[in-house]
Formats: C-alpha cells, structure tokens, sequence
C-alpha cells in the first residue's frame, strides 16, 4: 500500500459497511476516550468540523450526544493506545497506522500520535477524522490525487475541501441536497482595479428559512463552512419569514430589498458586506406605489430599468424612472411568460425570481425544479421560440449543486 513522504498510514479501514437509511446520525466522544494532546474542547470542535465537512455536500445531519446521556450513538470516537476498548485491533508502537473504524460505527484514534487541533506541528485531527468518517459512511480507499480518502497522510497532498469525486462518491450514497427556496439573488458591487476602473463583481445568494448560502459559481459549489444565518449576514430580525428579496442595480444607486408580508427592509449600500443593524422596516406600498405584499417573488431587469413583481398568478411591472406601475398590469404571468411545452409551466405562486448574471438568464424556482426563460442566446438558436418563453422545467440540484442544511 502506498505510503506518504511521512511514512503514515492514515488507516487500513476498508468499506465498514455503515450505509445508513436515515438521514440524521448522532455520534458521541467516549468519555473513556479523550485524547492527551487536545483539549476537550478542541477535540469536540474539530470533531464537529469533520462531521460538518461531510454534511456539507449531503443531506446528512450530524448531532452530538453527551456521553452522561446514556443514549447510544451512531458513531462513537475515540482516542486509544496499543489494546484500546476491547477492540481486536491493535495499535502497533510503531504507530503507522493513525486511526481504525469498526463494523458498528467505532472510530478509534491512535494516541500515540500527536494529534493537533491546526495540523501545523502534528498529525491534523481534522484530515484524519474526515477520512474514517468516509469510511463509516460506507466509502471506501481512493487512488486519486488530492482526494480525502486517500490511504496516505501527507499533509501537502491531501486536501481538506471535499473535491468533486469525492462529493458524488458521498453521493452515490446518500442523495443529493433538495429543497424549496425563499429568495435567490445575485448581490452586485463596484470593485476598483489598481488603475482605478471600475469592475463589476456579484455574489449569487440562496434563502431558505433562516438561513443563507453563498454560491461559488466559479467552483459552481457553495462557500465552505455555510449556510449561515440571514440575521448575522444582513441584521434582518430572527424568525423574519422572507418572501423575497430583490437587488436593484443602477449606478452609481443600488438597493437591497428584504420583504416579508406587508413590509420590506432596504438596504443601501455600494458595499458586498452588510453586516449592520437592519433598517427600519416601511410598508411595500410605500416604497412601491402601487404594490402591496405579501409578494412571492421579484426580479430587476437591469436593461429596461423595471422591476417585476410576482404575486399569485400574476406579475406587474413598476418603472422605476416614473416610479409607478405600468399601464396594463397586472397580467397573467403565463401571458407575458408563456411555456415552450404546455402544461411545463410553474404558472403562479412563484417561490423565486432570479437573473443570474453568471447565466446571463432570467429563472423561476418553485419547490425542487426551476424553470430557464427563452433569452437572446436560445432566440438565436432557435428563432421560432417564443419571446421570453419559459423553457422545461429541470430539478434545482442538476444546476446548483450542494446546497444543503447543517
């Protein structure tokens, strides 16, 4: 079996075969157990990032017990030397081999090791709880470059981000991430080159309840370590049930707009970070005359300067030169989006509006699918396709990958 520069064996564990049906598992640090090099606090911490790095990329949930409890966990961990907890496996002085896991779900760490909480000086508690825990996940050794199954501990080699193998190999497993969402956006900001131009930069962002992802379109993934909680990113009240939220960028003016029921919060801000207390809240009306929510969804168009609103089965369009709606609305949203396939159409009650600026399209989202709207590209394509028509519904997670709940 391969070695590292290190001359370590992460673990000879194979496939335990701990493939589990549901979805959210406990596990437990043996009070028996607890390590010599950490503290109990740093082993717990790093323990919970491992199983959190997992749950990142799945619909796992993971949920520590207290080991005076008395429950029994799923997963039970610790820190062990030479014979450790009855087990039949033996921890060599050697001590190539860093950790083990059994057939029921023990992990068992070799304490002769010098384990840290940073991996600077040391073995990274954190690399290698990621590994076994694969490997109690029912995954088994990996021969690719980088990947975190890899038999190997090699601190330079070994990556602590999941890469795209091994996500679908979780995957394969246990699903994907699914769910409605409240609000999907693309936050955009002016950023200064050294010359002084200035360049647009965006970040696309997901809602759902009480909480926020970023996505990395560029990865096509979300930012590690979310979701986060809407109240710490933008200071919007805890327990606020979002309808929407609608970016509204016209330089050098931009406004961000939280709504929920009959008011909405807006932002003002050329800034991507908005940490701050939120604003006062004002009635929709007010700020939009003409509206009144609640409203289901809302998009910009950037080019024609108005804003759509969609409320039941239909959408009204406000100018926001004139600042008013326009004549003729409200209309059906199937008339003035109509399918390319009858009946493939989410027809009201929108979820989300969203043009994604990394697409260059506008989507609607309504439980699991979305749904692409005929643009230029696919008119230039195809040119018998109706103007601004709503083109066949696809599932969200074929698109936006990952996105999942802690």
């Amino acid at each position: 079996m391969r070695r590292s520069n290190h001359g370590r064996l992460i673990s000879s564990s194979d496939v335990p075969g701990l493939v589990l049906a549901k979805k959210t598992m406990t596990w437990l640090l043996m009070m028996e157990g607890y390590s010599r090099h950490l503290t109990l606090e740093e082993q717990r911490r790093t323990l919970g990032q491992a199983f959190r790095i997992w749950s990142e990329v799945t619909p796992l949930i993971f949920r520590e017990v207290s080991p005076k409890s008395g429950l029994r966990a799923d997963i039970t961990l610790g820190f062990g030397t030479g014979r450790h907890f009855g087990c039949p496996r033996v921890f060599g002085v050697e001590g190539n081999e860093l950790v083990h896991s059994t057939s029921d779900g023990e992990i068992h760490f070799n304490d002769d090791q010098h384990y840290t909480a940073s991996g600077q000086q040391g073995i990274s508690l954190l690399r290698v709880a990621v590994h076994e825990i694969g490997h109690v996940l029912g995954l088994p050794h990996s021969t690719r470059a980088n990947s975190v199954m890899s038999p190997s501990y090699n601190r330079e080699g070994n990556s602590l981000e999941l890469g795209t193998e091994d996500r679908r190999d979780i995957q394969k497993l246990y699903g994907v991430c699914e769910g409605p969402f409240d609000a999907v956006f693309d936050l955009l900001w002016t950023k200064w080159s050294l010359r002084g131009a200035p360049r647009v930069r965006f970040n696309t962002f997901f809602l759902r309840g009480q909480w926020s992802w970023l996505y990395e379109n560029k990865n096509n993934r979300t930012r590690p370590r979310d979701p986060r909680l809407i109240s710490n990113e933008w200071g919007i009240p805890n327990q606020t049930k979002l309808d929407a939220v609608l970016h509204i960028w016209s330089p050098p003016a931009q406004e961000t707009c939280f709504f929920s029921g009959a008011h909405v919060w807006t932002y003002h801000s050329s800034r991507y970070k908005m940490r701050s207390a939120a604003p006062s809240p004002q009635l929709i009306h007010e700020k939009f005359p003409g509206i009144s929510g609640p409203i289901d969804a809302a998009y910009f168009n950037h080019t024609q300067k108005t804003i759509y609103f969609f409320i039941g089965l239909k959408v009204t369009v406000f100018d926001t030169k004139t600042h008013q709606p326009l004549g003729g609305y409200p209309r059906r949203i199937t008339e003035i989006f109509p399918p390319v396939l009858p009946l493939d159409h989410p027809i009201g009650h929108l979820d989300a509006a969203y043009y994604s600026f990394t697409h260059q399209a506008l989507f609607f989202f309504k439980g699991l699918y979305f749904w692409k709207v005929v643009g230029s590209k696919e008119r230039s394509q195809n040119p018998s396709l109706p103007y601004n028509a709503v083109m066949p519904s696809r599932r969200v997670s074929e698109q936006w990958f990952d996105i999942c709940e802690q």
